[in-house]
């Protein structure tokens, strides 16, 4: 899926870009908490955001998208990815991660 989405930008590369996902690959394991290992997945995410020069765009106040329901186990799953333009055009803008309701996600 990531080489397709490599592929997909490249075609239009003349401009900003930003995705936004409830993204199950995890990007590092600095941001997520219990993270232990990264799975093939998670590494061709990291991958790609690197090829593609995407940033995770900064949240605000809650840090965690996703939670077990125990709580041992966290994760930002739901993210933003900004190109580096969209980053200097938006500076002073972030995202926000609501309070947890029913699911085990929340809102962003």
């Amino acid at each position: 899926m990531w080489e397709q989405l490599v592929v997909l930008i490249g075609k239009w590369s003349d401009g900003e870009w930003c995705l936004g996902d409830d993204f199950n690959a995890i990007e590092m394991s600095s941001v997520d908490c219990r993270c232990l290992q990264r799975s093939r997945d998670s590494v061709g995410f990291n991958d790609f955001t690197g090829i593609m020069d995407l940033v995770d765009f900064p949240t605000r106040a809650i840090k965690f998208s996703w939670s077990k329901g125990s709580g041992g186990s966290m994760s930002i799953i739901n993210r933003s990815l900004l190109s580096n333009g969209f980053i200097e055009l938006l500076s002073a803008v972030s995202q926000e991660i609501r309070p947890k309701d029913l699911s085990d996600h929340s809102l962003v």
